[in-house]
């Protein structure tokens, strides 16, 4: 069983391209972080709901990575709030209470759910391979692309690694505790599992090799452009437009 999970499914989303999901998503995200004011980050966040009804997704498997982001969010929000409620702990010229604090830290909380569900719409519902090869397909750096690849094939590597140790302690007898005894042992298992990796990483490089792997995948990186994925494409840029076009409103 792979720990590289995705969602599958049969909408809308789901049919258009992985090449026109990447673009579509660098487009909308890069337009949500670059726009500023409460109108843009507003529109953005209206978007990724869309997006993620077009998408079906799991309203389990979304409330779930919502509410991890907004307690990570939330925690954030705790240590600014001193300077928020315009009293410093540490009094410095160069950082003083703005009256603003409220409104960014509110954009800041909105933004980041908005960005999370343009990520689990676009990219999150696309196998992970899929997505590295959409990366090359469109142009961006192919180094970039090839580690994406490479880790996607080894974070899977060390995942059925670490299963498998696990496994064997257990038919052992092993029951994790708070005690030494414990922490020795993962010591050890930690150290079984980068030794097991090397050497199936060896292996998979030769396997490779001998493929006539010179640095690159020899697969094609030729994109699929269907009717749907234009129009999808077209359609983001024009809610990039529209999102900067939100940030001139005061």
């Amino acid at each position: 069983m792979s720990c590289l999970t995705w969602i599958p499914g049969r909408s809308w989303i789901h049919r258009v391209t992985p090449e026109a999901r990447l673009f579509s998503a660098l487009v909308l995200m890069v337009a949500l972080t670059i726009a500023e004011g409460p109108w843009a980050a507003m529109g953005g966040g209206v978007l990724a709901v869309v997006l993620v009804g077009l998408a079906r997704l799991p309203l389990r498997l979304l409330g779930h990575v919502l509410i991890r982001l907004n307690l990570v969010l939330g925690f954030m929000a705790l240590l600014l709030l001193p300077a928020l409620c315009g009293s410093s702990l540490v009094e410095s010229p160069a950082v003083r209470p703005s009256g603003n604090g409220f409104s960014l830290l509110g954009r800041m909380v909105w933004k980041g759910n908005a960005m999370v569900m343009l990520y689990l719409a676009l990219l999150a519902t696309m196998d992970p391979m899929a997505l590295g090869l959409a990366m090359r397909a469109l142009r961006l750096p192919s180094r970039l692309a090839l580690l994406y690849l490479l880790t996607v094939r080894y974070v899977d590597l060390l995942h059925h690694e670490w299963e498998r140790i696990r496994r064997a302690m257990g038919v052992r007898g092993f029951r994790a505790r708070a005690d030494r005894r414990t922490f020795r042992l993962y010591g050890h298992a930690l150290g079984r599992l980068f030794l097991r990796s090397l050497e199936r990483a060896e292996r998979i490089v030769w396997a490779m090799k001998c493929r006539g792997f010179k640095g690159h995948y020899p697969l094609s990186s030729r994109g699929r452009w269907t009717t749907d994925s234009i129009l999808f494409a077209v359609g983001s840029c024009l809610a990039a437009v529209l999102i900067f076009a939100l940030a001139w409103i005061r």
